[in-house]
């Protein structure tokens, strides 16, 4: 292995309440009754689009036809405002530290914005043991193809781990290993359904794959 992507949100730290809270506020906002979250975890299986055609299906669907910038102000507003309930995943910054000491490339790959996750990373002292980040990226299986040709890694040499069905889907279109991490928020099945090479509980795990 030459090249380890991770993903941020739900994967190096646990905000996946934050997350769900931040959807929530949205409908509340709106004024329109929000899905649960079996109906959201539905429109995200059964949809293999992109990241913004799944959210305004998902908000369309429900009567919210404001521009998606607009929905996405609130979805921030609201994570920024919780930004301080948000702690590490369990053994995050050991499994960098390990993977740093194998001379293992780090890459971050997120669709969070620059301004929220750089002081998350910050925060925790995470952010020096990447490589190369990569904020609001909505297309991961092309960084992904970009992150290889940069390190000069393979795709067999090349592994991304995240918890969410389009981290899986990204790892496959790029050929990468996929790594699903099972933090709780998605639903075991819907991730196993995207068959990853591994699948893990624990981020320490990743030391012993």
């Amino acid at each position: 292995m030459k090249l380890v992507v991770f993903d941020l949100n739900g994967t190096l730290v646990d905000d996946s309440a934050i997350v769900w809270g931040g959807v929530l506020e949205i409908f509340r906002h709106y004024e329109k009754k929000p899905p649960t979250q079996e109906e959201y975890h539905r429109e995200f299986e059964r949809n293999s689009s992109g990241y913004k055609e799944i959210y305004a299906s998902l908000y369309a669907s429900r009567g919210i036809t404001a521009p998606i910038h607009d929905i996405e102000k609130i979805f921030f507003s609201h994570y920024t405002d919780a930004m301080h309930a948000i702690e590490p995943s369990v053994g995050a910054k050991r499994v960098l530290e390990k993977l740093l000491e194998r001379n293992l490339k780090l890459h971050l790959l997120t669709m969070t914005p620059s301004n929220l996750g750089i002081p998350l990373l910050q925060k925790f002292d995470m952010l020096d043991y990447f490589h190369w980040t990569e904020f609001r990226s909505f297309n991961k299986a092309k960084e992904l193809k970009k992150f290889m040709k940069a390190a000069h890694a393979c795709p067999h040499e090349t592994c991304m781990i995240g918890d969410a069905p389009s981290d899986m889907r990204a790892a496959k279109v790029a050929g990468v290993i996929s790594i699903a991490y099972l933090n709780s928020f998605w639903p075991e099945k819907i991730m196993l359904a995207e068959k990853p090479r591994y699948a893990i509980n624990r981020l320490e795990e990743l030391l012993t794959l």
